[in-house]
């Protein structure tokens, strides 16, 4: 569909967005963890009845990750009966989009993944203990309210621009439409693109319209960045060449003009972050990143 309004400009256009491979199962440092442990083989038709409504109810919609005696990495459950798992996991996030966990609920999913266990002779091994729970969760929304740093970069336009015309350069920068209206940079998105005034999505439909816009933000979200240097200046080319094109002036997050000083601020202040992150053991852009700031 993008495709119809033009393709990477060689000169403008961005090299490819840094990926980082997420591994699969669980990821103990920013998930309660039940491991349905025991010598048996788990019958994979008795393992996919986690994926239906009466265990995936009481049990709180976990993620499940088996592993098949040929297999060296976990891999999601799914509804196949074939076969058999030498193991079995279940995950829940400390901090969801619903909410948190807490010690209570935490005794709850495990006494339900005690009763799944017994029926396949198995039993459940929960990593912490529900009763450390509370403390965990407490940690981790520490790491959370300190580390959640988002960029915004924007531009405002001299005069209102139609959406065609924003559509043509993001294909020229090399970007990507998504399923949510905004042109990303890689994906998962390293930078994302979106108009600077509501509604805050591209369609079709805005392009045979003729909506117009005031300008654009190009930002992301630091501890989801693979590398957020990268990704800082992919969104600095992104805004300066619509800058360029539309005669904007490109601000900072704070409305602040983007002046050479604050763009020299914004990569001390990632420095600072990125060692943050180190520093409570999160590399930016891994799978517990994504899991603990992108859900």
């Amino acid at each position: 569909m993008s495709e119809a309004f033009g393709s990477p400009a060689p000169g403008i256009a961005l090299s490819a967005a840094p990926t980082l491979p997420q591994k699969p199962g669980p990821l103990h440092q920013v998930e309660f963890v039940v491991e349905i442990v025991g010598p048996k083989s788990v019958p994979a038709s008795a393992a996919a009845a986690l994926l239906r409504a009466e265990w995936q109810g009481p049990l709180g919609y976990p993620r499940v990750w088996v592993m098949a005696p040929q297999d060296t990495v976990w891999q999601p459950l799914t509804t196949s009966v074939t076969g058999s798992y030498d193991s079995l996991v279940l995950t829940w996030p400390y901090i969801g989009a619903e909410g948190h966990l807490t010690s209570r609920s935490a005794i709850t999913l495990a006494g339900t993944a005690e009763r799944f266990a017994a029926g396949v002779q198995r039993r459940a091994l929960t990593m912490p203990p529900p009763n450390d729970v509370d403390q965990a969760v407490r940690a981790v929304r520490d790491v959370v309210e300190r580390l959640d740093i988002g960029v915004g970069i924007s531009v405002e336009f001299a005069r209102a621009v139609a959406e065609e015309p924003l559509w043509r350069t993001a294909m020229e920068l090399g970007l990507n439409l998504n399923g949510q209206g905004e042109f990303v940079w890689g994906d998962p998105a390293q930078v994302t693109v979106v108009p600077l005034n509501e509604p805050m999505q591209y369609t079709l439909g805005a392009v045979r319209a003729g909506r117009q816009h005031e300008g654009i933000t190009a930002g992301f979200s630091t501890p989801q960045a693979v590398d957020p240097f990268l990704s800082l200046r992919a969104a600095l080319h992104i805004a300066d060449e619509y800058a360029k094109r539309f005669q904007g002036l490109v601000f900072g997050d704070g409305g602040e003009p983007l002046t050479p000083k604050v763009r020299a601020e914004y990569e001390q202040n990632l420095t600072a972050a990125v060692a943050a992150f180190t520093q409570v053991g999160l590399v930016s852009g891994s799978a517990e990143a994504v899991r603990l700031f992108g859900e």
